[in-house]
């Protein structure tokens, strides 16, 4: 006899692979609980912020609540990666950037051998720009005890060439973590699903 712990899997199983099924149509009517929306909001494409706009704030919480449990769980996959390059760096801290429409600075906390032990957010900003306060992030790195880390940050307009002010940045984090006997092994800006390594292009 299957254990009631068992069962309650596979029923969620089985609804994910339902809706894994269903076309983003569907999955937007599935979400709003109307086909009118769904008609309103399909037009070959269509825009996050804008179906959730029309929903009801009960709705909202919950669509929402989903979509981070599950940024959340794309990134515990990526934990533990060895970064090998920038590339790594970009897929592990991509789905938590991939969707913000404003700009935001985040740390990936490292081990000696590159191991990921985690991320954290250093700041918020607006469309164009956000600031750093340098100590900040090196308070971050000492409460990690980490000795390694890379930084990164997004561009919502999609376009991820660095500003001089990020290149300015970049030089000052590295000055502040060799104080401090860390390393910095890069810096990416982020864009739409592209990125920019300031390490690959000589800038770090």
């Amino acid at each position: 006899m299957k254990k009631k712990s068992q069962i309650s899997d596979a029923i969620q199983l089985s609804l994910f692979d339902e809706y894994r099924e269903r076309t983003e149509r569907e999955l937007i009517e599935a979400v709003a609980g109307t086909n009118d929306i769904a008609a309103d909001f399909w037009e070959g494409g269509y825009r996050m912020e804008k179906l959730f706009n029309q929903l009801t704030p009960h709705r909202r919480k919950i669509a929402v609540a989903a979509i981070e449990l599950y940024k959340r769980r794309e990134v515990t996959k990526r934990k533990r990666i060895a970064v090998k390059s920038s590339r790594d760096i970009f897929e592990y801290i991509y789905p938590t950037l991939c969707d913000v429409n404003h700009e935001e600075f985040w740390v990936i906390l490292m081990t000696n051998n590159f191991k990921v032990i985690g991320r954290k957010r250093i700041s918020i900003g607006g469309l164009t720009q956000t600031d750093v306060d340098i100590r900040t992030l090196m308070l971050t790195l000492i409460d990690a005890q980490c000795t390694t880390f890379a930084v990164a940050h997004n561009h919502p307009s999609g376009n991820p060439k660095p500003s001089k002010e990020d290149i300015s940045l970049t030089k000052a984090i590295v000055e502040a973590a060799k104080l401090l006997r860390f390393r910095l092994i890069d810096h990416l800006i982020i864009g739409d699903n592209c990125f920019q390594s300031l390490n690959d292009e000589g800038l770090l």
